[in-house]
Order: structure tokens, then sequence, then C-alpha cells
């Protein structure tokens, strides 16, 4: 038997181990079509690639952003340690350079310009809570639209947002330490 398989679909060894050599299985009339006998596509054995993901330790485990920033991290540090810098220059749309250094992402925009929008079916929208901040592309006057204060109500939202997360976890951090040493 199999040792991934057990209970009564559990294939006999008889059948062999499976190629990973990339060809196509053979079916049972040995023309390599599809075990079904027929059929226009061809099944291409992968070595059993999903029984090797399923038998790694966190197959099915979700990542979070916090390993995955930190496996970028380490990554970059290992390829470029002395730090990297990307021109991007499309000429009518934008000249800017990502500096990456340490653990630091700099966007360093030296122009910027929105030429003529090319979009004449969609248009474009994006919102905050239902109140659109900016729009782009259809029956939009001048291609784009940005409504100002609505911005910078999105802005000042989000400044108090995380200056109540940050109260929120200090003062977590100092309940925890309250509870932490009964002898006060």
């Amino acid at each position: 038997m199999i040792p991934s398989e057990t209970g009564a679909g559990a294939k006999p060894e008889a059948e062999g181990p499976r190629r990973a050599t990339g060809q196509p299985r053979e079916g049972p009339s040995g023309d390599g079509g599809p075990s079904s006998g027929g059929g226009a596509g061809r099944r291409v054995d992968l070595g059993g690639l999903a029984e090797a993901m399923e038998a790694l330790p966190h197959a099915g485990q979700v990542i979070d952003i916090d390993t995955l920033e930190v496996a970028a991290f380490a990554l970059l540090k290992v390829l470029v340690g002395g730090g990297l810098r990307i021109p991007v220059k499309r000429e009518g749309l934008v000249d800017m350079d990502i500096l990456i250094k340490d653990n630091d992402v700099v966007f360093d925009v030296n122009s910027l310009q929105f030429g003529e929008h090319r979009l004449k079916v969609w248009r474009l929208v994006f919102a905050y809570q239902g109140t659109p901040i900016m729009e782009v592309g259809r029956g939009v006057k001048n291609g784009t639209r940005i409504y100002k204060l609505r911005a910078l109500r999105l802005l000042l939202t989000l400044w108090a947002q995380g200056r109540k997360r940050r109260k929120a976890t200090a003062a977590t951090a100092v309940n925890a330490e309250g509870t932490a040493s009964p002898g006060k």
C-alpha cells in the first residue's frame, strides 16, 4: 500500500511509484491518454506534488503578514545588503525612485503627472465608507477629480484611528504589568 493512503480506497503497490518525469501518464490502453479512456486532453503526472505539499509541516496554515514581512526583509538583506535604488520613469506619467535600505522603503516622487486618460468605458472611483475620494475615467471632467476635503477627512480619520490603537495597546500593556506583579 502507498503510505499516504489508507482504508478502502488504498492503491496496491503493483501500480508502481509515480513518475516525476513530466511525461503523460499512460491510460489503460497504453496510448498516453487519460485513464478515462479517450478524450482530447492529456494528463500530466506531476510526480506526487500534491502529496508532497500535504506532507509539509505547515501546509494548510495561513501565512500572516508579519511572517511574510520578516521573510522578505531577510531575503532582501541577503540579496542586496547595501540597499537598492529602483528608478521608475514613464514619460508623461511618473518620474520616481524606490529606495530600499535596511528597514526603510522610500518612494521618492520627483514628478507625477496625470496625462489624458484613455478610459472611455470605465470610471474608477476610490471611496472610503461609501463616500468618493477620487474619480478617474469616463464622464469625469478633465479625466480626474479629487475631493480634497474628503481626502483630508480620510487622512484625519486614519491618524485618529492609529492614535486610538496606540493608546489601547499602551493601556493593555499597563494593565498587564499591574496584574503580573501582585506584590505592589
